[in-house]
């Protein structure tokens, strides 16, 4: 007969290797001989978790806790299972306990910050965000976790910090990376030129690990007529990128292209059930590894692979870095350069970048589409109201409803100082970071240190129905767009709605953005080139209502007369974009690429 001590060990290697069914054997053979072994319990935990029981997995965290009290590696195990079934408080009493067991437990105190963050205590969070730092430096997930955090409090100059020293630790399990580029378009202090060389060196960086690119693929283009195009994105499901992604693919001529989807996400929605009843091929991948997916998209025989991701969350960059289709072009979901020599094409337009300030920022060449670079696709079941709510408040109400790290402290000045222009003005800030008393406190005091009264400040959190979401947009008259990382669905959504949005051009695609899209369905007037001129035009349209009751007349009907509206023109332009590319010679964009 063996004894506990080979069953543990033979558990303990098991889970190290990966083999589930040999831990939970072992373990469960542990516990039969000793059903209150503490480490017995604590590797059946483990087995059961990592299977996908959470349920059976605390009560054998629990069994291992009430054995052993004082042993803080089974509180932080327990307080990982209570957090992936979403028992936050639980969760952070474990946390708690194990950081009072082993003070110098630097993954316990990390697991504390996730927690904290998620039940909206920013600030305890910070704090056991930097104590994990504190214990270990060069902890990569924490310093990567600080920096997430720090984006939410709108700190992004620490949050760059922290992604750049998660990326120095080599030691990162996150897409630091990706996050730290990400934070740079929020940036007003990091110029375009620093920024595309960030770009450009991740890129190189990612080349490097994933590479050598495939040649043949690369030398493939062209050669035959263009027929499959590949769309891969985590995004296609209730998202942003899903707005404007399925009036495209609905578009398409299916006749002449055969359109994939690569989803590289567990969850599904309606949406999802919508874009794959338009897509030809439809690929769950979230599971794939870079090879796989390769491997998969390459069997598929794809002509064009379009990225609808950049730098944002589950990216597939990986497999755009070692080629994984003869042309490779990213559009719509991140507003910057991939920083990948191996992405082809990038497609914009020529107001969102024009040439001048664009070629010499990007490693791709960029396809500027004719009339816009999206095409969004309303609710016509959500009605616009008759009237602008200044007809029945008898004051204006500004608003936006972008993600709250984009309200930057320098945007907060200056919206305040349209507050005071515009007496008893009111504005509505909505955003899903909005969901803590902490978060309303951090707007309202900085707020109310510009002078502001937070009666005049209103403030709302998600709201899960599209259309309730809609139909607040009838309490707004005009709509305030941030800077310099301009908002793209909350101003088609305005405008759909019937409310004018005031943006401020910028010298990057992030903050050209709301230039571009106000210019393509005909209200320039609308874009001011300097932030005075900004709330100048804040203040006169707010003192002329009968103009801002035109525009809630008329801007939906302006909407859906411009190509940014028309999904047909816009498939056509985008193919047209497609084919002009995939026929061109290889070339370098006018002024070269950032080095």
């Amino acid at each position: 007969m063996q004894t506990i001590e080979h069953y543990l060990n033979a558990a303990s290697a098991s889970l190290q290797n990966g083999q589930l069914n040999a831990a939970l054997k072992y373990a469960g053979e542990a516990t039969k001989l000793a059903p209150k072994h503490p480490h017995a319990n604590y590797f059946l935990g483990v087995a059961l978790f990592q299977s996908g029981d959470a349920k059976s997995a605390i009560k054998a965290f629990r069994k291992a806790v009430k054995t052993d009290p004082n042993n803080a590696g089974f509180q932080n195990a327990l307080g990982s299972v209570y957090q992936a079934q979403g028992k936050l408080n639980d969760a952070r009493q474990c946390f708690i306990q194990a950081t009072r067991k082993k003070p110098d437990f630097a993954g316990a105190f990390n697991n504390l910050g996730v927690v904290l963050k998620q039940l909206g205590q920013l600030s305890a969070a910070e704090t056991a965000y930097r104590k994990a730092v504190s214990i270990q430096a060069d902890y990569g997930d924490a310093l990567n976790n600080l920096g997430l955090l720090l984006q939410d409090m709108r700190k992004l100059d620490e949050a760059i910090v922290c992604f750049e020293r998660a990326v120095a630790s080599g030691q990162c399990q996150s897409k630091a990376h990706s996050n730290l580029l990400l934070t740079t378009n929020y940036s007003a202090t990091i110029d375009p030129e620093t920024v595309a060389s960030l770009h450009k060196r991740y890129g190189d960086a990612l080349i490097s690990l994933h590479g050598p690119e495939n040649q043949t693929l690369r030398q493939a283009r062209g050669r035959k007529n263009l027929k499959r195009i590949g769309y891969i994105s985590p995004d296609f499901r209730t998202h942003s990128v899903a707005y404007f992604f399925e009036p495209l693919i609905a578009a398409h001529d299916h006749t002449r292209y055969e359109i994939f989807c690569y989803y590289n996400h567990p969850r599904q929605d309606e949406t999802t059930i919508r874009i794959k009843q338009h897509a030809d091929h439809w690929r769950d991948v979230a599971g794939l590894d870079t090879e796989a997916l390769i491997d998969q998209i390459t069997g598929d025989k794809i002509d064009v692979l379009v990225d609808l991701s950049g730098h944002t969350g589950r990216n597939r960059l990986d497999v755009f870095a070692r080629r994984a289709a003869p042309m490779q072009v990213t559009w719509l979901g991140y507003p910057n350069t991939s920083g990948l020599e191996t992405m082809d094409f990038r497609i914009v337009d020529a107001v969102a970048d024009p040439p001048e300030i664009s070629d010499t920022v990007n490693t791709e060449q960029l396809i500027r589409l004719p009339e816009g670079f999206l095409c969004y696709g309303g609710d016509p079941s959500v009605p616009v109201a008759s009237d602008p709510p200044c007809a029945r408040n008898h004051y204006v109400t500004f608003g936006s409803f972008n993600n709250l790290t984009k309200v930057t402290p320098k945007v907060i000045d200056t919206w305040a100082g349209i507050l005071k222009a515009v007496p008893d003005s009111r504005l509505i800030l909505k955003s899903t970071r909005i969901n803590s008393h902490e978060a309303r406190d951090l707007l309202h005091s900085h707020f109310s240190e510009l002078g502001i009264d937070r009666q005049r400040i209103q403030l709302y959190a998600n709201i899960p129905s599209v259309k309730e979401h809609l139909a607040l947009y009838n309490e707004v008259d005009i709509a305030l767009d941030p800077f310099p990382y301009n908002g793209t669905t909350t101003t088609f959504e305005a405008l759909w709605m019937g409310v004018p949005v005031l943006t401020l051009a910028g010298q990057t695609h992030a903050a050209r953005v709301g230039t571009s899209i106000l210019h393509h369905i005909g209200h320039a007037e609308l874009i001011a080139d300097s932030v005075v001129a900004y709330q100048t035009l804040a203040s006169e349209l707010a003192s002329n209502r009968d103009r801002i009751g035109q525009y809630r007349a008329g801007l939906r009907a302006d909407l859906q007369n411009s190509a940014m509206a028309n999904a047909k023109t816009f498939a056509v332009h985008f193919e047209q974009a497609l084919e002009s590319a995939w026929r061109a010679e290889e070339q370098t964009p006018t002024g070269g690429k950032p080095q």
